[in-house]
């Protein structure tokens, strides 16, 4: 089968990806609120930095996992060249996100 990662830069997803989002959540072993959509996107107000780049993978029409990411682009002191940093939305003082997986 064939991988195929989507990108988003915003929160509002297709409702396929919203529906995919809470079932890989109720299926993980223990779920948790902060790996929510709806937490995600009210913490993003209040401390996003950066873009949001939620990644969606799919084989064939099943969504089989999804990486919420936030990155962030600077540009490095005394240099023309930027550098970029992804890392999970939702970092830092909670540090306890996952990436959202099918069991299978």
């Amino acid at each position: 089968m064939t991988l195929i990662w989507t990108s988003y830069n915003n929160f509002d997803l297709p409702e396929d990806v919203l529906k995919s989002w809470e079932e890989l959540l109720s299926g993980q072993n223990l779920p948790n609120v902060q790996n929510s959509h709806w937490w995600l996107t009210i913490w993003w107000k209040h401390f996003g930095v950066g873009n949001p780049d939620i990644r969606v993978l799919r084989e064939a029409d099943k969504i089989v996992a999804i990486l919420p990411l936030m990155k962030i682009e600077e540009r490095v002191k005394f240099s023309p060249v930027k550098k970029v940093t992804l890392s999970f939305a939702g970092h830092g003082f909670s540090d306890s996100l996952a990436l959202l997986t099918d069991k299978d």
